[in-house]
């Protein structure tokens, strides 16, 4: 079976200066397999850390003493499992039972706000002996300040640090880790603490390892990502800058890259999202004639791969903390059944494959407007207008059984104020006129911005797409309480 699942080779013993590298990255807490929509047949399920650590584990075996395990951050922040991120620190957890040897922190592992990361690094070390080291080496903390002093000695405490040398077969590695400009920009919670810019850290972090550390070659843990449209394309931006880097482990934008992408000697690698693949680069390094890769693969985390059964067994343990930290004020279990479908709704990816209205965006909206009338009661204001941005839809429903993990999932980021796991649902009073308004953003910046395209209930509008940006709504309607629509009043 190991044989079928990892293949074998004759040159995979010892060898002076290979390096295997196993990464992933953007794994969410999706800590069981996803079930995913099938055009060709019945649904299938993807991912899972019990299967995904029994490829890790052959990869080991096959390569004993030459591999490097990692990951590219956001390891939490997109399943029911991540409510007790700050309680229980699982993920971490995980990880260091899984044997990563190092990560960094993503955008969304700052979505619990300063405090909420601070409780999670301290439980995971009162936990747990062995846990990854984290690199996070452009986070930035300024004067000493009573709202970032919790996470301040959590850093230290953990601790996590800017950069760290490992030794692998006769090599010295150096990692650090980076969060790229635009997962700065979708980590609007960590305020005092602020960013340095990506690319001077990361040449200074180079002089540093080069010069001070020795090391042999450089791995970049970033948080950025990669893109077709060139000019955004921040982690060969990167590489093109910051030549010394050896390897960027590529996060942050769930691009699944079937071949790595070289730059200069640069060599940049992704593996989608979670779960669903172990990347694994081989490379070779020599004295004087540096590094370059060899070989490539993303590893399918397929229902095929074999569970390994301790790991299985502590997850499924597991769904009883979230149940009764959690679940419990709402009297639903983890894997109750909630509602059955008769087909798969949209995907997330066909959301963005085609951004305009969809049925999953439709039927938030509408729960949204049920939602408020059922918490004001009959004497409550009508409800005219619910909106929800396509970047919170985080997951859709398929042919099936829906379970409350499946409900959660479809909106599973945010935290409330009063510190529960998920975004608080806010109403307001607004003029026709500031709704129109709104409705000009909409037609303007969702084709820039596609995550940021509203699902709408309670209005239909006409506009020209030909237009000036922001003059580009035509006509506005309003539906009323008998289900007709009429002219917006300004």
């Amino acid at each position: 079976l190991l044989s079928a699942v990892y293949g074998s080779s004759a040159q995979d013993g010892a060898s002076p200066g290979r390096l295997v590298i196993l990464f992933t990255h953007d794994l969410h807490s999706y800590f069981l397999p996803q079930r995913l929509s099938s055009s060709s047949g019945p649904n299938r399920t993807e991912g899972g850390y019990a299967k995904l650590y029994t490829l890790i584990q052959g990869y080991q075996n096959r390569f004993k003493g030459q591999t490097l395990l990692v990951d590219g951050g956001d390891f939490s922040m997109g399943t029911l499992f991540h409510t007790a991120f700050m309680t229980d620190s699982l993920e971490l957890r995980l990880m260091g039972r899984m044997g990563y040897d190092a990560t960094t922190l993503g955008n969304h592992d700052f979505d619990f706000r300063l405090d909420g990361l601070a409780r999670a690094l301290t439980k995971a070390r009162a936990m747990e002996q062995r846990l990854p080291a984290i690199v996070a080496s452009n986070v930035v903390f300024g004067p000493p300040r009573a709202e970032d002093a919790s996470l301040r000695q959590a850093f230290a405490a953990y601790p996590v640090r800017p950069y760290t040398v490992v030794e692998r077969n006769g090599l010295r590695i150096g990692l650090f880790g980076l969060l790229g400009k635009d997962a700065q920009i979708d980590a609007p919670f960590t305020a005092p603490v602020t960013f340095a810019d990506p690319v001077a850290t990361a040449r200074t972090l180079c002089e540093t390892l080069k010069t001070r550390e020795k090391v042999d070659l450089i791995v970049c843990l970033s948080h950025s990502g990669t893109s077709s449209n060139k000019k955004h394309s921040e982690d060969e931006i990167l590489a093109r800058e910051v030549p010394q880097i050896d390897v960027i482990i590529s996060g942050h934008t769930h691009t699944v890259l079937r071949k790595p992408l070289v730059v200069g000697k640069t060599i940049i690698v992704s593996c989608g999202s979670y779960g669903s693949y172990l990347g694994v680069l081989e490379l070779s390094h020599l004295p004087g004639q540096g590094t370059t890769w060899t070989a490539y693969d993303l590893s399918r985390v397929s229902e095929s791969v074999p569970d390994d059964g301790e790991l299985l067994r502590e997850i499924n343990g597991y769904q009883a903390i979230v149940d009764r930290h959690y679940l419990g004020a709402y009297k639903v279990r983890f894997d109750q059944v909630i509602a059955e479908s008769g087909y798969d709704m949209e995907t997330v990816a066909q959301i963005y494959a085609r951004a305009g209205e969809t049925g999953i965006g439709n039927l938030i909206a509408d729960a949204y407007r049920l939602a408020i009338e059922k918490a004001e009661g009959p004497g409550g204001d009508p409800i005219h207008l619910t909106i929800q941005p396509i970047g919170h839809i985080r997951s859709s429903f398929l042919k099936g059984r829906i379970t409350v993990e499946d409900i959660f999932r479809v909106l599973s980021l945010g935290l409330g104020t009063d510190g529960t796991p998920g975004y608080p649902l806010l109403t307001a009073y607004l003029t026709g006129a500031e709704i129109k308004k709104l409705l000009e953003v909409e037609t303007t910046v969702s084709h820039l911005k596609v995550d940021a395209h509203l699902q709408i209930s309670g209005m239909r509008c006409t506009f020209n797409p030909h237009r000036i940006p922001f003059d580009r709504v035509t006509s506005v309607e309003v539906q009323t309480k008998n289900g007709t629509y009429v002219p917006l009043d300004p």
